[in-house]
This record gives C-alpha cells, sequence and structure tokens, in this order.
C-alpha cells in the first residue's frame, strides 16, 4: 500500500479503518443473531434473508457459524494489520498481528478441545466463543496500539 508520510491523511485513513472494522463488526453481528434465529426458528418477519436457511441442518448451520466466524476473524485482522501500519508508519506489525490472532484462535480450540476431552463440551465450547468474539471486534486492535507504544520507547 502506497502510503504517504503525511499526518492528516494518515489520520483520516485510520479513522476510516476503524470505521469499517466497527462496521464489518455490526455486520457479523446481524448474521450471527441472523443464524440463531434460524437454529432457533424465531424468523421475526416473513421473507427474512435467513428464511431460505431454514431447511439447513443444526449440524450444517453450526458448521457454516464457525466458518463465517474465521471468515470475520481474518477480516478484522486485515483491517487491524492496515490501521497499525498506518498507525505506526512506516514499520510494519504483520507478525503481531498474526500472533495475537494466531494465539486466541488457538486458545479456542484448545478450550473446545479440552471441554470435549472432559465431557464438558457446553462450557469449553461457550468459553470459545467468547475468545473468537475477541477476534472479530476492534478489541484487538485498542490493545495492540498501547502495547506497540509501549514497546517502542
Amino acid at each position: 500500500m502506497a502510503l504517504s508520510s503525511s499526518k492528516p491523511q494518515r489520520v483520516a485513513l485510520t479513522t476510516l479503518l476503524i470505521a469499517a472494522i466497527f462496521i464489518f463488526s455490526y455486520f457479523r453481528e446481524h448474521v450471527f443473531l441472523g443464524i440463531n434465529n434460524v437454529i432457533r426458528h424465531d424468523l421475526a418477519s416473513p421473507g427474512s434473508m435467513f428464511e431460505s436457511l431454514l431447511s439447513v441442518s443444526q449440524t450444517n448451520l453450526s458448521i457454516i457459524k464457525w466458518v463465517l466466524t474465521i471468515i470475520f476473524a481474518m477480516g478484522i485482522a486485515t483491517l487491524t494489520y492496515f490501521s497499525l501500519n498506518i498507525i505506526f508508519y512506516p514499520k510494519k506489525h504483520f507478525k503481531i498481528v498474526l500472533y495475537s490472532f494466531s494465539a486466541l484462535l488457538a486458545l479456542s480450540f484448545f478450550c473446545v478441545a479440552t471441554g470435549y476431552i472432559f465431557s464438558s463440551y457446553e462450557n469449553g465450547y461457550y468459553l470459545a466463543r467468547v475468545i473468537m468474539g475477541l477476534t472479530q471486534n476492534p478489541v484487538i486492535l485498542f490493545v495492540l496500539i498501547p502495547a506497540i507504544k509501549l514497546t517502542e520507547k
């Protein structure tokens, strides 16, 4: 990405990227609430964009949710990466974004696996959902900004 070192341009672009993260997170929430309503057969209005999912099995809906979780997490990770690169221009922060999101993904997987192994899948799944929720909103960006600032001093 060609980027000018002009501070006003960087501030404007950073603001747009952070807004994009919020919009993307809001869209993700809308999609997941819709899928959860399908799972509960609780569609508020006929003709909902999620109505076509009523014929999909619970297992397949769960698989769809996990695939979407990964897709949305990757989207937020990408926006976080670009935001950090603009905020801390000209330094690149690919590794810290990759490590942060990968660590949360691994921790989430560990929770599900541990819950499954110890016959407490619901508890492991709940914790994994909470952890994966962190990867789908601006929290990581807002933690990484001061963390990077502190390590640069």
